[in-house]
């Protein structure tokens, strides 16, 4: 008697047993980013690389792409893989999606639509994937689209704090405040540790120079997230354009303590460490810029003076080549390379001295030229771009 009260049981067992018989692991290209927990083991990097050898397909190429970028954060590794996969399967939705996100990452936001766009066509079916194509319409400037994509993730995912956010960085990017705010307010409310979200309603209300708001909800968002490079990058500049430096520099200490590889802090640190005549400590920022492959044309310039005030003539010229092929229309470049070509060569005459009249002790000035102190313009200080170069 006691047996038909196992028989369901045994039988329900057996369905199960039956319909996971045909499972395959590509069922992975039905969701988006799985839980990074599965995948952190380094045992599973090793067993994933020997089956690209042994028997390589598109979803292990896709996985070890996933593994490299969630646990090494080598995105370019994580982008080769991905090809390596679709050179597998074309048409494998997983990768495409995986390699749209990782070129949005690379601020590629063109090339990652396409890989996103395949990945829809494809088939693709997390809900992630519209988040995702909303963020890139969002960064080429296509609101309509940007609108549709966010409004399909809303219907897909209506409670979650990530659409409110995506839905209030669109509205803020195309010129709806009230509307940012409200779904900014509302992202914060389901997830009240969400970065994003207070630096975009800090920018909604200083958008409408609501400034007692901005600094309230700043003060309380460094107190609930103190570890975030971008909200101490973001009261950093705030303090720079209300000429507060002092308080300025050691909030751009503070994000680059939390994130080395904060470029605009870094940067924003160097050149005003140029204005207090600091050089030492800005050529030392100017120079970890330039080893991590970071030079723009202005960083180019100030390693030019920072070889100048070094009296490194070669050094000082090849920089500022750099600096004005980058940037053509830079003059003050193209005027410190005439300089420190001429220390270079020897020819240089200080504007107070008469060519015509020269003797033995202004020969030995040319050969150990002065360099004159280095007086730089104010910076314009611009808060930080809607882009993800600040976020983290």
């Amino acid at each position: 008697m006691k047996c038909c009260y196992f028989l369901p049981l045994l039988l329900f067992a057996c369905l199960a047993l039956w319909a996971c018989e045909d499972y395959e692991a590509s069922d992975d290209r039905m969701y988006g980013v799985p839980n990074e927990a599965a995948i952190g083991n380094v045992k599973i990097k090793e067993l994933l690389e020997e089956a690209a050898e042994e028997e390589p397909s598109a979803y292990v190429y896709t996985k070890l792409a996933q593994w490299v970028w969630h646990n090494e954060r080598r995105l370019p590794l994580a982008l080769s893989y991905t090809s390596q996969a679709l050179r597998l399967d074309s048409t494998y939705a997983w990768a495409w999606y995986l390699r749209g996100r990782l070129l949005l990452e690379q601020k590629k936001p063109q090339e990652a639509l396409i890989a996103l766009e395949k990945a829809r066509d494809y088939g693709y079916a997390d809900a992630a994937l519209w988040l995702s194509l909303g963020e890139g319409y969002r960064r080429t400037g296509d609101s309509a689209r940007c609108m549709q994509a966010l409004l399909e993730a809303r219907r897909r995912l209506p409670y979650s704090p990530l659409t409110f956010l995506a839905l209030g960085k669109a509205y803020f990017q195309f010129g709806a405040p009230a509307e940012a705010e409200q779904a900014l307010r509302t992202a914060l409310a389901k997830e009240p540790r969400q970065v994003e979200g207070y630096y975009f309603l800090l920018k909604t209300w200083e958008a409408q120079d609501k400034q007692q708001e901005v600094d309230s909800l700043l003060a309380r968002a460094l107190r609930r997230l103190p570890a975030s490079d971008t909200l101490w990058y973001y009261h950093a500049q705030r303090l720079a354009g209300k000429r507060m430096t002092d308080s300025a520099l050691v909030c751009y200490r503070k994000t680059l303590q939390l994130n080395p590889l904060h470029v605009a802090a870094r940067y924003q640190l160097a050149e005003q460490l140029t204005l207090r005549y600091a050089w030492d400590e800005a050529c030392e920022h100017f120079r970890y810029l330039a080893n991590h492959d970071q030079l723009p044309a202005r960083t180019a310039y100030y390693l030019g003076l920072c070889a100048i005030k070094a009296k490194e003539y070669e050094e000082a010229v090849e920089w500022l080549e750099r600096a004005v092929k980058i940037n053509p229309g830079d003059t003050q470049a193209k005027s410190y390379l005439y300089y420190a070509r001429s220390l270079r060569d020897g020819t240089w005459v200080p504007p107070a001295q008469d060519s015509t009249r020269a003797t033995g002790s202004e020969t030995e000035i040319l050969r150990t030229p002065i360099v004159p102190s280095v007086e730089m313009p104010k910076p314009k200080i611009q808060l930080p771009a809607l882009s993800k170069d600040t976020l983290p």
